[in-house]
């Protein structure tokens, strides 16, 4: 599941033998979104860098498209943690290209979100 393959490639949008809402049901019981802050000294790093990434499952699920992909697929299946797969959507919606400094207002937001998990207990 690493790939985030585990749905068939069915052009009818079908699931394989593993559905959304069971992958979903596995996150909200041992899955979990983990932010870090880091202070980074750079010419273009005046504020602290703050990082996410998804475990799930023995998994650590790294990058945009990977989160993002995982997340929009379970968001509606949610019983249990649906504040932090709410969070993270908001927090991948600042991932940039890595090559255009973030926008002011997308440090806030992450500064914000890592907070959000801290009160969690889901942030380092």
């Amino acid at each position: 599941m690493e790939d985030l393959n585990f749905r068939t490639q069915d052009p009818t949008g079908g699931c394989g033998s593993v559905s959304d809402q069971y992958v979903a049901g596995l996150f909200d019981g041992c899955g979990k979104v983990v932010t870090g802050l880091e202070q980074v000294q750079g010419k273009y790093e005046k504020y602290p860098r703050v990082r996410m990434h998804i475990e799930m499952m023995g998994m650590k699920i790294t990058g945009r498209e990977k989160m993002l992909t995982l997340l929009n697929r379970i968001k509606d299946h949610i019983v249990l943690k649906k504040e932090e797969v709410r969070l993270a959507l908001g927090f991948c919606e600042t991932i940039g290209d890595g090559k255009t400094p973030l926008k002011n207002t997308d440090h806030g937001l992450r500064k914000i979100v890592h907070a959000r998990f801290r009160v969690l207990g889901e942030s380092k």
